[in-house]
């Protein structure tokens, strides 16, 4: 039997908490919302929940330095942070996915939206990739990348892509609304390779959008690239 999966939802200055609550537990998750005090931590590592639904203005406090706490944390590691926010800002967004966490939603956010994208989240499964973790299934609107069989699904049709191109999708499926530069992509997809020139992933980009679509993967000049939200 499929083990119930534990979420915390931490109260922010803005009251959602109770809503997101009921929705969730009546998704089927075990819910408990939290408060970020000292005990916060202590409390995670005894828990040791799925999935961490953390405002980016917590009562007391900043999210994204506690993300960033989690995140760094070796008792906590495996735990799925997604922050959320009415701070629309590139910038914010930026600093919290650097921070660790796997996804930034702006507020008012829609529950069923969010159940989805948990369930999303917690089908995954990690794998090694590069430097970082990836997962054998990423799952992005109507994109599933299937790792183990090295392959794209789109609407129901099956779409094998040459390896970088393949890497460099799933790179930024792992993480999506960051922006990944194009240090960031050079050194997770080619390392130190001698065959990689500076308009290759461009050239890489370019074909990926040929296969699923332009509208998928944002531009951010002067930077690189991310999952358009």
């Amino acid at each position: 039997m499929e083990q119930v999966a534990n979420i915390f939802i931490v109260k922010s200055n803005f009251q959602i908490a109770p809503f997101f609550e009921l929705a969730l537990e009546n998704d089927g998750f075990i819910v408990e919302t939290v408060c970020a005090d000292d005990s916060f931590i202590d409390r995670a590592i005894t828990v040791k929940p799925k999935l961490i639904f953390l405002p980016v203005e917590l009562e007391h406090g900043d999210g994204i330095e506690l993300c960033y706490e989690i995140k760094n944390n070796p008792k906590l590691k495996g735990v799925f942070v997604i922050l959320y926010s009415k701070q629309k800002e590139d910038f914010t967004q930026i600093a919290g996915l650097d921070s660790g966490a796997v996804d930034y939603l702006i507020s008012p956010i829609q529950a069923r939206v969010l159940s989805s994208k948990i369930k999303a989240l917690l089908r995954r499964k990690p794998i090694g990739f590069g430097n970082q973790h990836v997962i054998d299934e990423l799952v992005y609107n109507d994109i599933v990348v299937d790792q183990e069989r090295y392959l794209i699904i789109q609407q129901g049709k099956e779409l094998y892509l040459p390896k970088k191109e393949f890497e460099l999708l799933s790179l930024l499926l792992s993480k999506p609304q960051k922006v990944f530069s194009r240090q960031e992509i050079t050194k997770e997809i080619w390392g130190n390779s001698i065959d990689f020139q500076g308009r290759t992933i461009d050239v890489h980009i370019r074909k990926i959008r040929e296969k699923i679509g332009k509208q998928y993967i944002q531009t951010i000049k002067g930077i690189g690239y991310r999952l358009e939200s």
